[in-house]
């Protein structure tokens, strides 16, 4: 069968979560039957092989893959599934998040009615128990749609999220351009969206949340347990990377939007992360060497005044007066962010509580404005119903008066009437006295 769309699951240790996943593409307004689903197991260790082997068993359009070996990171999954695909256009899709009914729809008529290589729409993120934590990750004023021929008519673009799992892209723009997957590493999806933004004959960008990200709050909470040597290593090869596609296709102009978005956190984690003996630490530093030179040559510094000490200590390889000087301050400035953060809430808060008062007074003001309107309509009311008084008691007078006339000229009939008799009365007796 011909599919339309491919899309790509890379897999490790995913019985917890396949199913869930599985059931946002059964749900998709595009079609179940014009999908093929490439579920790719990176040997995993759980379950994980016997449920995809049991999906495609069922359906016809899932097809299961299965990795000899740990590959470590979702490249090496992403790059078989790709070599497997058949549809004309791919997307992917990770283990423990879902799909929007329409991502498939949305994304498939971004790309198919322009004819163009890269289709992209964003992402919310969602609890555990499935509650929106943030309806849109993107800031209420950015961009409803972008569409360019290439990547230099929109820097914008290279602020979206590098992840993979909200875009479409074309299967022959990948091909053709031989794009693939680092593998084996952190920041995978980095280069490969890097390198597609490169070459792209068209994209278009449209504001729509068709991706449920799970935060899981477990490991949220002890995330700086995760952030070891390898996480440092791999993430500064990645961006490393990064930087030698961008001089390739003379596009390393962009490439302070990459430094600045890595910069703040990279340092915050350097220095936090609970994974790193001093030992490591020190050559953790050793190995952000080119990052941060590339940082200080760019013109890219932290945002906050306590890191940029941090950062001009480790960019004149100062690791050791770096790592003391964090030390000394860092509890202080801790609290000092968490009495910044407690004051911003209030700050909110207060806001807020004003904005409802605005909107209270607003509404009495209208019940005010509604109240004399009333009242006037009640005093124009009172003046008619006085002027109906008033013309109706003129009119009664003018009745009574006709009455009175009446009882008068009554009374003179009445008069000339016994004088009339009293006439007739006289003339008989002197008629029959003669």
């Amino acid at each position: 069968m011909n599919y339309k769309l491919s899309i790509i699951i890379p897999l490790y240790n995913a019985e917890n979560f396949i199913r869930v996943a599985f059931a946002s593409i059964l749900n998709q307004t595009f079609g179940f039957q014009n999908l093929e689903i490439i579920m790719v197991n990176d040997a995993s260790k759980d379950s994980t092989k016997e449920i995809i082997n049991e999906l495609a068993s069922l359906y016809s359009n899932v097809v299961a893959l299965h990795l000899n070996e740990s590959s470590g990171a979702a490249g090496r999954p992403r790059n078989v599934g790709m070599e497997h695909a058949t549809a004309d256009y791919i997307m992917f899709l990770d283990q423990d998040d879902t799909y929007a009914d329409n991502a498939c729809e949305v994304l498939y008529r971004l790309v198919v009615n322009k004819n163009i290589d890269i289709g992209m729409a964003t992402y919310r993120n969602v609890s555990e128990d499935n509650k929106i934590i943030d309806d849109c990750v993107l800031d209420s004023d950015f961009p409803l749609k972008i569409n360019v021929d290439s990547i230099d008519q929109s820097e914008k673009l290279f602020y979206l999220s590098p992840s993979v799992w909200t875009k479409i892209f074309k299967k022959k723009f990948l091909e053709q351009n031989n794009i693939k997957f680092p593998e084996g590493i952190i920041g995978e999806d980095l280069v490969f969206i890097t390198h597609a933004e490169m070459v792209a004959n068209g994209i278009l960008f449209e504001k729509k949340v068709i991706y449920n990200y799970l935060v899981r709050e477990k490991e949220d909470k002890s995330l700086s347990h995760n952030y070891n040597k390898r996480f440092f290593e791999q993430s500064y090869y990645s961006i490393e990377e990064v930087f030698k596609i961008m001089k390739k296709y003379g596009r390393d102009k962009y490439f302070p939007i990459i430094l600045e978005s890595h910069l703040d956190h990279h340092l915050y984690m350097m220095f936090k992360s609970e994974s790193l003996t001093k030992t490591e630490k020190m050559e953790v530093f050793k190995r952000s060497d080119w990052f941060l030179s590339k940082c200080n040559q760019y013109g890219v510094f932290p945002k906050s005044d306590f890191y940029k000490i941090l950062f001009q200590k480790l960019v004149l390889n100062k690791y050791k007066e770096a790592i003391d000087f964090y030390n000394d301050s860092s509890f202080l400035i801790e609290k000092r962010d968490h009495w910044a953060k407690e004051l911003s809430e209030g700050k909110n808060w207060l806001e807020s509580q004003l904005e409802n008062y605005k909107l209270e007074v607003k509404n009495q003001n209208q019940v005010i404005k509604e109240l004399k309107e009333w009242n006037t309509k009640l005093i124009k009311d009172k003046e008619w119903f006085e002027d109906q008084i008033r013309n109706l008691k003129i009119e009664m007078n003018n009745q009574l008066q006709v009455i009175e006339n009446f009882k008068k000229w009554n009374e003179e009939l009445l008069e000339a009437k016994r004088w009339l008799e009293q006439r007739l009365e006289k003339n008989q007796i002197n008629e029959e006295g003669s």
